[in-house]
């Protein structure tokens, strides 16, 4: 298997984190998986490690989409975040791009390991310029600290950001969340689903 068919491989199973306590009888957990099924009030989810998990969707539940654009949405000044994996020299290779609303400018701003995938890493970072290469294209990140060099490749996946419903939390979509555990339930608020 291919480094980037494992990393796609991986995405698509990536589940949940270490759970935190956020009170006395909660817990809550980023998960990243695969949808089972759905429906008005009930969402299952595969994770990373191959377990379903049944959530509740709370009601009045916000439901947003991923859609996936092509490279000419990408611009300098655009605050975006990227899943990359390492490439040739010091540049980073993109294996998902995420160009956040203006709103949400500076949200978790910097370049930390990314698990979901061997060797990853998540930069969220100011495009300073981009460039075209001999592989295709590449742009330089700022933030606050530090900068990264990406290069875009055919494979990399580009997504922004539109508004969602129930309607589209549809099986075998991939979907990332926040999960609320208290006793033996748990629910959801907020739920992030890619577009196919």
């Amino acid at each position: 298997m291919t480094p980037h068919r494992f990393a796609r491989k991986t995405l698509v199973l990536a589940g949940l984190l270490m759970l935190a306590a956020t009170a006395a009888n909660a817990q809550s957990a980023r998960l990243r998986g695969v949808i089972v099924s759905a429906d008005p009030t009930t969402l299952i989810v595969r994770s990373r490690d191959g377990g379903d998990v049944t959530l509740q969707l709370a009601p009045g539940v916000t439901v947003g989409r991923r859609v996936r654009v092509g490279i000419d949405a990408i611009h300098p000044q655009d605050f975006v975040g990227v899943a990359a994996v390492p490439g040739s020299g010091d540049t980073l290779k993109a294996v998902e791009i995420f160009i956040f609303p203006a709103s949400q400018r500076g949200v978790g701003e910097g370049h930390r390991p990314f698990d979901v995938f061997p060797e990853g890493t998540m930069t969220n970072a100011t495009i300073a310029e981009t460039v075209d290469s001999v592989d295709g294209k590449a742009m330089r990140l700022t933030y606050k600290g530090g900068e990264k060099s990406i290069a875009i490749t055919p494979e990399s996946k580009i997504f922004v950001f539109a508004q969602g419903a129930v309607a589209d939390l549809l099986p075998g979509r991939v979907v990332s969340l926040t999960a609320e555990r208290k006793d033996d339930q748990i629910t959801t608020s907020r739920v992030t689903v890619d577009d196919p």
